[in-house]
């Protein structure tokens, strides 16, 4: 009865993390935005300029890429392979390199109007 009491008073007095888990994003961009295609070569090209009101960067290539930071390299990062799309959630400037041929990467990028950003639920 008293391991019951206690898991009731744990229950009621926990904080929002250990009680529900942590809380979960249930919003995503409210603008999208096409950009211009970019011509990805064997030299990390920038994508996209980092944008601290990005919810997600949407990216199709041509031919086998890999995306990360500026320090990308064609044996380091994440591979996207040829015909592939990846959403990248995430604020940071996006650099791709081409792992052998040159690809075309076309990109949609979402973002939230405000600077509020994203909602989260409890």
């Amino acid at each position: 009865m008293t391991r019951i009491w206690i898991a009731v008073l744990l229950t009621c007095f926990a904080t929002q993390a250990f009680a529900a888990g942590a809380p979960v994003r249930i919003d995503d961009g409210d603008t999208v935005t096409e950009k211009a295609d970019v011509t990805v070569s064997g030299t990390a090209t920038l994508v996209s300029a980092s944008n601290s009101n990005r919810a997600s960067l949407t990216c199709s290539v041509t031919d086998a890429v890999r995306w990360g930071s500026a320090t990308v390299t064609t044996t380091s990062g994440v591979r996207i392979a040829a015909n592939g799309a990846i959403a990248i959630r995430n604020t940071a400037a996006v650099y791709m390199i081409a792992e052998d041929v040159d690809s075309t990467v076309s990109c949609t990028e979402e973002t939230y109007a405000s600077t509020t950003g994203p909602v989260f639920s409890p």
